[in-house]
């Protein structure tokens, strides 16, 4: 079982540039696990090398073995959650613990229609 649990408020998923996301992270350790940190990210996903960008962070440092913190974000204004031929936009939450090599993502929609931004195949 993961120690580490990230979660939007009402489960949401899909959200439209300068939204705010809000939530909650838990962690369950036997030992203060050294540091916590919530990524808010956006990556790519096509045939090259992938992109990661890292737009927000909170890092809770020397925390509690077993504890949970509240988190909010506002979206910026791109880019946007993209389905292409080639490639993909993604964005995510990426809960980790650096020390532990603990890692959790919650993939999250970033559009303007709330679905991410398609090109149809000609």
């Amino acid at each position: 079982m993961n120690p580490l649990f990230v979660q939007t408020d009402g489960n949401q998923a899909d959200y439209r540039p300068g939204d705010i996301v809000r939530g909650v992270i838990r962690w369950q350790y036997d030992t203060r696990p050294g540091r916590i940190e919530l990524r808010l990210i956006w990556f790519t996903e096509g045939p090259g090398p992938d992109d990661v960008k890292i737009v927000d962070t909170l890092v809770q440092e020397d925390p509690l073995p077993a504890d949970a913190c509240v988190f909010q974000f506002r979206l910026p204004d791109g880019p946007f959650s993209y389905n292409g031929n080639s490639f993909r936009v993604r964005w995510a939450l990426e809960l980790l613990a650096p020390g532990r090599k603990d890692c959790v993502r919650l993939n999250v929609i970033v559009s303007p229609t709330n679905q991410p931004i398609t090109v149809p195949f000609h």
